[in-house]
C-alpha cells in the first residue's frame, strides 16, 4: 500500500512538471562540431530536435560567419538532417532553422571546414581490359601520405585491397583473377598529423579495369562422348557447343590427341560474327541464348580415336581468355562397306543373306532393314552381331523394295552407319493345292491346281526322283492355274514342285511334293472279245500279265452295273479263268482286278460276251512241274480235270519250237503214265480238252528233264600205265580218260595193292593230279567218276614203281610244289593244290584281304602232294589269302573271288 502511494506522488508530480520541460527553445547543431575540420566535402549536416512536435526545419549554410548571404538555404525539411554538397578545402557557416506556431527560432551558427580535394590520377586509364599480371596505380603530387583501394564492386562495399600510408606517387599490384572487374580510387593526408587524426583529402573518381575473361566453359560434347552422337553422317562434320558471352568476337578451339595440346590436329579461330550457327543443342540442358555452336568441316581426324579439345575467348582488342578445361571425344567407327545384298539388286530371295565387311578392332555390328526409304517402317534393328553375315533373314513382302544399313555398335564406341542400299525381293513360290502331298493310288491321270497370282506365269516340273534328275514333264509357260498330267507308269511315285515368274524376277521352288500311282495296272481284257457272241461253254476269261499281281479278281454279272456280281479269285500268277455255270445264250459283263497281299489296282474295263453252248476249254497242267529236272525216264503226267471234256489230247516235243512229235494219245483221262523217254534229255509237253463240239486251246506248254544214265564202270586209266617202273617220283601225273558230265572224280592211291595203306583218297575235279610219291616204292592207284546219277563203279587198278633217288637226298621242287588255286578267280568251287613235308595236321585258313579270317578247315594227311576242294560261292567279291599250315612248314598264296 505504501508502494502505490509512491507511484502515485511521482505520477503526480510528473503532469506538475510537465509544462515546464515542453518548453520551446532553438534547434541545437549536432554533426559537423562547431570548428570542425576535415570534413567531407558531402556532408550531411544534422541537429537535435525542438519540443513542438509540429516544428519544420531549415538549414542556411554560408560563407560568412553571421551566415549572411546564405551559400544554401533549405526550408521545411520534415527531418533532423540535411545532406549539403560542397567544394573542396573551404570553411562554411551552417545553422538550422525551427519553427511552429508561426514562430521562428535560429539555431546557434556553428563552423566547419571540408577536407582538401584527392589526389588527380594519372594512370591507368578507366575502364581498362585484358589486365593480367602487373598494374601501375599513378596519381600526382599533394603533400605526404595516399590511400589506394581496390574494389570488386562498384559501391567498395567489397574491398579487395584498401592499404595507406603510401609516401610514392603510384604504386604498381599483380592480378592474375581471370574474369573480374576491379574498381579503384586513391585518398591522401596532408601530412603525418592529419594521417594520426585520420583525415584524408577523401577519395579520387574511381575508376575500373577489367582483367582478361574466364575461359569458355565447354558444354557439348560431354566429356567422353562417343563421336557417334556429336559427327553428322561423316567425321568432317563435328558439333562442338560451349558457353558464350555476347560480347566476344573470337574464340580459339584446339583438338588434339594429347592432353598438352601438344600433337594438335586442329586449331582454329572462329569470328562469332559470321560463322557460329544457331540450332538447337542436342542437349536441352544448353539454350540457344547462352551457347555457341560451331560446325567444323573439313576436318581430318582418325577414326575410332580419343581426342582432346579445349576453348577460349578472344576480344576485339586481342585480349585472350585462359584456355578452357579440357574435354574429350571418341570419334566414331569407320562406316562399314555393305557387300550383299549388291545396291538396286533385284529378284531377290525372301531368305536373303546380308554380308558386309569385318573391321578387326569392332566386336560387334548393329543391322537395320526398313521397308520404306524414310527408315520410318522398321522390319528389322538386331545388335549385337558378331559376325559380318546374317543368313536366311525373313523378309515379309515379295516383289517389295527394302532398305539397309549397318554400323559398327560395340560397348566401347558406336560407328558410323553404312551407306543405306536397297534392294527388290523376288516373287514367292507358288502355293499348291492338289494333289495333297503323299496322295496315292491314282490311276491314270491327277488335277495339278495352285494358287494364282496377277501377273504371274508358272513353271511345272514333275519327276520320277525327288532330285528332278528324271523329268517327265517340264513346261514354263503356264498362264493357268492347274495342269492335268497323265501317268504313265504304275507303282511309280512322283515329284512335283512349281515356281513363278513376275517380270524378271523368278521365285523359289515350292516345296517339293510327291504322289504315287496305283501299285498295281488294272489288266486288259482280252477274250472273250468285247461283244462275242456264241461264246464256247466252259468260257475262259483271259486278261495281259501285270507285273507285281499275284492274283486277280474277276467279276462276272448279266448286268451291267454289276449288281451281286460273282467274284472270282485266282491265287496264281495266271492270267485267265475258267468261268463254269453260265447259262448258255446269256450275255454277261465282266471285269478284272490285278492284286497282291498289299495292293489292288482299279478295275478293269467291262468287256461283254455271250455265251454259247457248253465248250471244252483250255486244261492246266499238274505234273510233272514246269522246268523239273532229274527225273525218271518213266513220266506220269496229269493235268486238269476238265468237266465238259469227253477226252484229252496229250503231245510231247523233243524241241522248245514242237517241231519234233516224239508222243502223243487221246485219252478220257486226266492222267497218263509214258515210258522210255531218253537219259539226261529235255521234253516239251501240252495238253487240250475235247468234246463234241469243239477241241480247247492247247495248255500251257511245260517242259522238264530227264535224269543222266549211271555209270556202268569207272574211268579208262592213262598214266602212269600199268606196271610202269622207274617212275620219277618227284611230280607223278595221275591221267585218266574224260567221262562225260562228270561232276567230278575220286582217286585213291596205296602202298598196297587191297588199298589198306592209303596215301592219296581225295576228290578231284580234273581228269589228271599230280602227286609227289618217294623214291623206289611200289604203287597201286584207281580212280571213279560221279555225276547226278551217282558214282560209277572204281575203274581197274594200275600199279608202278617208282626210280631210285639218284643223288640220295630227296630234292623238293619248291616250285613245282608251290601252292596253286584253280580256277582263279573263282565264283563257286575251286582246288587247292598243295604240298606237304611230313605227316600229320594240315590247317588251311581263308582270310580277307584286311585279315577278317572268312574260313577253317582241318585235315590229316600225309607227306606229299595234295588236292583240296574249296567253296568260296560264300564270299563276297574281292580279294583273298589262303594259309596252309603243316607241321615244319606255313604256305600262303592269293586268288580272287568274282
Amino acid at each position: 500500500m505504501k508502494k502505490f502511494k509512491s507511484i502515485l506522488l511521482i505520477f503526480m508530480f510528473c503532469l506538475i512538471a510537465a509544462p515546464v520541460m515542453l518548453k520551446a527553445a532553438a534547434p541545437v547543431p549536432l554533426n559537423p562540431v562547431d570548428e570542425a575540420t576535415c570534413v567531407s566535402k558531402d556532408v550531411t549536416l544534422a541537429w537535435e530536435a525542438v519540443a513542438s512536435t509540429s516544428a519544420t526545419y531549415s538549414v542556411v549554410v554560408s560563407y560568412n560567419a553571421d551566415c549572411s548571404d546564405p551559400l544554401i538555404e533549405s526550408n521545411e525539411i520534415d527531418g533532423l538532417s540535411f545532406k549539403a554538397f560542397l567544394a573542396y578545402n573551404t570553411t562554411y557557416y551552417w545553422r538550422p532553422i525551427a519553427t511552429w506556431g508561426g514562430v521562428s527560432e535560429e539555431g546557434e551558427i556553428f563552423s566547419f571546414t571540408t577536407h582538401k580535394a584527392p589526389p588527380v590520377i594519372v594512370a591507368p586509364d578507366d575502364d581498362i581490359e585484358c589486365i593480367l599480371g602487373d598494374l601501375t596505380f599513378e596519381w600526382n603530387s599533394l603533400d605526404t601520405l595516399y590511400c589506394l583501394q581496390v574494389s570488386t564492386t562498384s559501391d567498395f562495399a567489397s574491398i579487395y585491397l584498401d592499404t595507406c600510408n603510401i609516401t610514392e606517387l603510384g604504386l604498381t599490384l599483380s592480378f592474375d583473377e581471370y574474369g573480374q572487374e576491379y574498381f579503384w580510387r586513391v585518398g591522401a593526408y596532408e601530412n603525418t598529423e592529419t594521417y594520426n587524426n585520420g583525415c584524408m583529402t577523401g577519395y579520387s573518381e574511381p575508376r575500373s579495369f577489367t582483367t582478361p575473361r574466364l575461359s569458355p566453359t565447354p558444354l557439348l560434347p560431354l566429356d567422353g562422348t562417343l563421336g557417334i552422337n556429336i559427327f553428322g553422317t561423316s567425321m568432317d562434320e563435328l558439333t562442338l557447343v560451349w558457353e558464350d558471352e555476347n560480347d566476344i568476337d573470337n574464340y580459339q578451339v584446339q583438338i588434339a590427341l594429347d592432353t598438352n595440346f601438344t600433337s594438335l590436329e586442329e586449331n582454329r579461330m572462329i569470328a562469332t560474327s559470321a560463322e557460329f550457327v544457331q540450332q538447337i543443342t542436342p542437349d536441352s540442358t544448353y539454350q540457344i541464348e547462352n551457347s555457341r555452336f560451331y560446325d567444323f568441316t573439313n576436318l581430318v581426324l582418325e577414326y575410332n580415336t580419343n581426342y582432346y579439345w579445349r576453348v577460349r575467348s578472344v576480344d576485339s582488342a586481342n585480349c585472350e581468355s585462359e584456355w578452357s578445361d579440357y574435354k574429350t571425344f571418341v570419334t566414331p567407327f569407320a562406316p562399314i562397306v555393305l557387300v550383299n545384298p549388291r545396291n538396286d539388286d533385284a529378284c531377290n530371295s525372301l531368305d536373303e543373306t546380308f554380308i558386309w565387311n569385318q573391321d578387326n578392332r569392332v566386336a560387334k555390328y548393329h543391322l537395320q532393314i526398313f521397308r520404306d526409304i524414310g527408315m520410318l517402317d522398321t522390319l528389322l534393328s538386331q545388335t549385337g552381331i558378331r559376325d559380318t553375315i546374317i543368313t536366311d533373314v525373313a523378309l515379309d513382302e515379295p516383289l517389295h523394295t527394302y532398305f539397309w544399313r549397318v554400323r559398327s555398335e560395340d560397348n566401347n564406341n558406336t560407328g558410323f552407319w553404312s551407306m543405306i542400299k536397297n534392294f527388290t525381293t523376288t516373287q514367292i513360290p507358288p502355293l499348291p493345292f492338289t494333289p495333297k502331298n503323299g496322295t496315292s493310288n491314282i490311276a491314270d491321270s491327277v488335277l495339278i491346281s495352285w494358287e494364282q497370282r496377277e501377273g504371274d506365269t508358272y513353271q511345272l516340273t514333275i519327276a520320277k526322283d525327288p532330285n528332278f534328275t528324271d523329268v517327265v514333264l517340264d513346261s514354263i509357260d503356264f498362264l493357268a492355274d492347274e495342269h492335268k498330267f497323265y501317268t504313265d507308269e504304275y507303282n511309280t511315285t512322283y515329284y512335283w514342285r512349281l515356281r513363278a515368274f513376275n517380270g524378271i524376277c523368278t521365285s523359289e521352288w515350292c516345296e517339293t511334293l510327291s504322289f504315287s500311282t496305283a501299285a498295281l495296272a488294272p489288266p486288259t481284257p482280252l477274250s472273250p472279245a468285247d461283244g462275242e457272241e456264241l461264246v464256247e461253254f466252259p468260257c475262259f476269261l483271259d486278261w495281259t500279265d501285270i507285273d507285281g499281281a499275284t492274283y486277280y479278281s474277276i467279276q462276272v454279272n448279266d448286268s451291267l452295273n454289276f449288281v451281286k456280281p460273282t467274284v472270282y479269285n485266282s491265287d496264281n500268277e495266271a492270267s485267265q479263268s475258267n468261268i463254269l455255270d453260265r447259262e448258255p445264250y446269256t450275255t454277261y459283263y465282266w471285269r478284272v482286278q490285278s492284286r497282291n497281299t498289299t495292293d489292288s489296282s482299279a478295275w478293269s474295263e467291262i468287256f461283254s460276251f455271250t455265251m454259247g453252248g457248253k465248250s471244252a476249254y483250255r486244261p492246266g497242267l499238274i505234273a510233272p512241274s514246269n522246268e523239273s529236272v532229274k527225273l525218271s525216264t518213266s513220266i506220269d503226267f496229269e493235268w486238269d480235270n476238265v468237266a465238259t471234256a469227253d477226252e484229252y489230247d496229250i503231245e510231247v516235243y523233243s524241241d522248245e519250237e514242237l517241231s519234233t512229235l516224239i508222243f502223243n494219245n487221246s485219252i478220257d483221262l486226266n492222267s497218263l503214265t509214258v515210258e522210255g523217254f531218253d537219259f539226261y534229255s529235255i521234253y516239251y509237253w501240252r495238253v487240250r480238252s475235247t468234246n463234241e463240239m469243239n477241241k480247247s486251246e492247247w495248255s500251257k506248254v511245260w517242259n522238264f528233264r530227264t535224269i543222266d544214265a549211271e555209270y556202268i564202270e569207272g574211268p579208262a586209266l592213262v598214266s602212269p600205265v600199268n606196271d610202269a617202273t622207274r617212275v620219277d617220283p618227284k611230280t607223278v601225273k595221275f591221267e585218266w580218260e574224260e567221262q562225260l558230265r562228270a561232276a567230278h572224280y575220286y582217286m585213291q592211291v596205296s602202298k598196297n595193292e587191297d588199298f589198306t595203306d592209303l596215301i592219296y583218297d581225295e576228290m578231284v575235279f580234273n581228269r589228271f593230279q599230280f602227286l609227289k610219291l618217294e623214291f623206289i616204292q611200289k604203287y597201286y592207284w584207281k580212280v571213279k567218276t560221279n555225276n547226278e546219277a551217282g558214282y560209277s563203279p572204281y575203274s581197274e587198278t594200275y600199279m608202278f614203281t617208282t626210280k631210285e633217288d639218284p643223288s640220295g637226298i630227296e630234292d623238293d621242287d619248291v616250285e613245282a610244289n608251290a601252292p596253286k588255286l584253280f580256277p582263279n578267280p573263282a565264283s563257286e568251287n575251286a582246288i587247292l593244290s598243295f604240298h606237304t613235308k611230313k605227316n600229320g595236321p594240315v590247317t588251311v585258313m581263308i582270310k580277307s584281304i584286311r585279315g577278317k579270317t572268312v574260313g577253317t578247315t582241318y585235315y590229316s594227311l600225309s607227306r606229299g602232294q595234295h588236292k583240296v576242294q574249296l567253296d568260296v560261292s560264300n564270299y563276297g567279291t574281292g580279294s583273298y589269302l589262303y594259309i596252309i599250315k603243316s607241321p615244319g612248314e606255313k604256305q600262303t598264296g592269293k586268288f580272287i573271288v568274282k
